[in-house]
């Protein structure tokens, strides 16, 4: 895990809402484990009509995942976080 992820980890769990938390907790594991990931930015906000665009023209479209990762031996896969 690398040091810096681990110290803003720490230092800004407190402004994360529990479902991105968990995501947070995620990407750790997924990191310590050496797998390629992304976070697809369908939850962002923003009342920018110009972000807006942007993150149209540059694909992001509501209904996909948060997160995508590429298995280590073929394939990948789609995690949806959701808390009940």
């Amino acid at each position: 895990m690398k040091h810096s992820f681990i110290l803003l980890f720490n230092r800004y769990r407190a402004w994360l809402k529990p479902e991105a938390l968990e995501q947070a907790r995620v990407v750790m594991w997924l990191e310590d484990n050496l797998y390629r990931f992304t976070a697809i930015p369908n939850a962002t906000w923003t009342t920018s009509f110009k972000q807006k665009i942007v993150n149209y023209l540059t694909g992001v479209r509501p209904g996909l995942c948060d997160l995508l990762v590429v298995l280590k031996g073929e394939g990948l896969l789609f995690i949806e976080m959701k808390l009940l």
